[in-house]
């Protein structure tokens, strides 16, 4: 006969409940990354440097271009 954890009433139970604590830690983490998603849009900062013609500076708060 083969022994292992699963011969093991105790070590099967434990193994078992460990699996199901990571899936709702993991089913957890998923909610709340798509709540967050939803509540906060995402912002390009660059998408208005890129509407900007490329002949237009950039000025310094010193007052020179950049």
């Amino acid at each position: 006969m083969m022994i292992s954890e699963y011969s093991f009433s105790w070590l099967r139970e434990a193994e078992e409940d460990r699996l199901r604590q990571e899936l709702e830690r993991r089913r957890v983490i998923a909610e709340r990354l798509e709540e967050a998603r939803h509540e906060q849009p995402v912002t390009h900062g660059r998408a208005r440097d890129d509407r900007r013609t490329a002949g237009s500076a950039r000025v310094s708060p010193a007052g020179g271009t950049m």
